[in-house]
């Protein structure tokens, strides 16, 4: 919608983005994921992760899942989820991770990311669940000159954000990776949002990346009010809710 006046909205006669068919007209709820994959592929060359490095993902939501995914794609082959729901755990050592951890264990979560990579933090520590306690994470989980990847939208204070510690030691590099906006990318001109799109739907629709379990739930377009209500009243269930346009749930 666009603003018309003081007070009054109205529907913009244009689209805001450029629509195009899909490849293929099989499984078709695979678009669904098509803007999280991309966010997912962009965070990969943001970060300048190269072979041989350690990364660590946190939150294991639907962006999470495909950027361990992404990473596994590109040959990194030390990949560390993060989560506090075993579930998406679960999930994510589908999806290629080779260690899981949960950030409220007993002990630091630093202390833990380097028992498993022989003594020394990550290489890239990659946040995506717009949590400031995960940006946290991900500033404890980096090692001394590593990276910090924030792909997360974040919002209000970053109250719990401590960059006196970790940051400031292991003189880490933060990075934010967004696509949105006018935002210009990072390997502009030859990558932009339109080619970033298009490779997450071909990534797609090959099945070279996977979005096997994600969708939990599928609702009639008629019960949406009922699907944000479950949605919020079953908050780890289902990474993904699909509203259906006619048919059987």
């Amino acid at each position: 919608m666009v603003l018309d006046g003081p007070r009054r909205l109205r529907l913009s006669e244009q689209p805001s983005r450029e629509l195009r068919p899909l490849p293929t007209a099989e499984r078709p709820e695979r678009a669904l994921f098509v803007s999280l994959a991309a966010v997912a592929l962009q965070a990969v060359p943001d970060a300048e992760i190269k072979l041989g490095d350690a990364v660590s993902v946190h939150g294991l939501g639907a962006i999470g899942l495909l950027t361990i995914h992404m990473c596994r794609l590109e040959g990194i082959q030390n990949v560390v989820g993060i989560d506090p729901d075993p579930h998406r755990r679960e999930l994510a050592a589908g999806f290629g991770a080779t260690s899981v951890l949960d950030p409220n264990g007993d002990s630091p979560l630093g202390l833990r990311i380097r028992a498993l990579n022989e003594g020394r933090g990550m290489d890239v520590a990659i946040e995506v669940s717009g949590s400031y306690g995960a940006l946290q994470g991900a500033l404890a989980a980096a090692g001394l000159g590593g990276t910090v990847l924030a792909a997360g939208f974040y919002q209000d204070g970053a109250m719990s954000v401590r960059l006196g510690e970790e940051f400031h030691h292991n003189r880490s590099s933060m990075i934010a990776s967004v696509g949105a906006w006018g935002a210009p990318y990072r390997h502009a001109p030859l990558w932009n949002r339109r080619r970033m799109l298009d490779t997450a739907t071909r990534l797609l629709s090959t099945g070279r990346a996977s979005v096997a379990g994600l969708l939990g739930r599928r609702f009639p377009f008629a019960e949406a009010s009922a699907a944000y209500r479950w949605l919020d009243e079953h908050p780890q269930e289902s990474v993904k809710v699909a509203l259906v346009y006619g048919g059987d749930r």
